[in-house]
């Protein structure tokens, strides 16, 4: 049999090492924690910045085709225009048509043209 010193010691070692193991487990999960807090937020993140991209997009097109449809409304043919700006008549149609229907990223009372010249 083991010797009542010999008990205590090898559960002062078991405790020890148990604590250990126990403090490396608490940080590895606040670790985890933090990572998927930032992952999390960096995902939202991303999205939201997706979601304005494609409300700038929108918004710029919207603007290409009313610059487009006052262009035509001038009197210049669409295949002149066409030629111009190296798209095709049927592709300049689409974003005139486009600029027609309602935008939905603008403002009421927003149809003037951006200022591109600053």
């Amino acid at each position: 049999m083991a010797s009542k010193k010999s008990v205590v010691s090898a559960r002062q070692r078991a405790h020890q090492a148990l604590a250990a193991h126990r403090q490396e487990r608490i940080a590895r999960e606040k670790a985890n924690e933090a990572d998927l807090v930032a992952f999390l937020l960096l995902e939202q993140q991303i999205g939201e910045a997706g979601q304005t991209y494609r409300h700038t997009i929108s918004a710029l097109r919207h603007q290409q085709g009313v610059h487009l449809r006052q262009w035509r409304d001038r009197g210049e043919r669409l295949s002149a225009i066409a030629d111009l700006t190296g798209r095709s008549v049927a592709e300049l149609g689409r974003v005139i048509k486009s600029a027609t229907a309602p935008n939905r990223t603008q403002q009421p009372n927003s149809a003037a043209p951006l200022d591109l010249s600053r």
